[in-house]
């Protein structure tokens, strides 16, 4: 449960301090004032973060695609235990069991970065916001009980406003995905104003 502070002890309490150094400076150069988050959340959100850069750094730095779905299918593979997990992975998953994170969307956030390891082509649009419940609504179901977010009304929200913000950042990136063989416009609505793929 969150609300208690990490122990010195546990044999990864060095990765929850350098996890909460890396979010302080990462969120100070985005604009943001890590203090406002309240102090008995700050390790676990820090900890969040890093597990999410460490996702994408592990697509980003692969030096092929197979190479970067082998990553992360080894991290699918601690997170359910069936591997010993890295120390980051291991704190990860003990703030999950403190605070109640979905590690479920965890799951759903590597489905998504998965499936960017192909060519993307998405037939319609229930498949288009069914990718971006995976990289981006996931993530804010996963920060919400975090923030003390737990109403179920209120976590339609946080979905709705997750995939808004992935369908902003779509639209924003159209032409640089398409030159990574990545066309997250659905087949079915470019067909409906006479647009193909190419």
């Amino acid at each position: 449960m969150t609300g208690t502070a990490w122990p010195g002890y546990l044999p990864w309490a060095d990765t929850v301090t350098a996890a909460r150094a890396e979010f302080d400076r990462a969120a100070r150069s985005l604009g943001l004032i890590p203090a406002i988050i309240p102090p008995v959340a700050r390790e676990d959100v820090a900890l969040l973060y890093c597990f999410c850069r460490h996702l994408d750094d592990a697509v980003d730095e692969a030096p092929d695609p197979a190479t970067a779905r082998a990553a992360l299918i080894g991290i699918e593979v601690e997170l359910a235990g069936q591997k010993s997990p890295r120390p980051l992975i291991a704190a990860f998953l003990a703030g999950a069991a403190r605070s109640g994170l979905p590690l479920e969307c965890a799951r759903h956030l590597l489905l998504g970065m998965r499936a960017d390891l192909d060519p993307v082509r998405l037939p319609d649009t229930d498949a288009l916001i069914r990718y971006s419940y995976q990289v981006s609504a996931a993530v804010g179901l996963m920060l919400a009980p975090l923030l003390g977010i737990r109403d179920a009304g209120v976590l339609v929200r946080v979905v709705d406003l997750g995939i808004a913000l992935q369908l902003s950042n779509i639209l924003l990136g159209v032409a640089a995905d398409a030159r990574r063989d990545r066309v997250y416009l659905p087949t079915s609505l470019l067909a409906r104003h006479q647009l193909t793929q190419a």
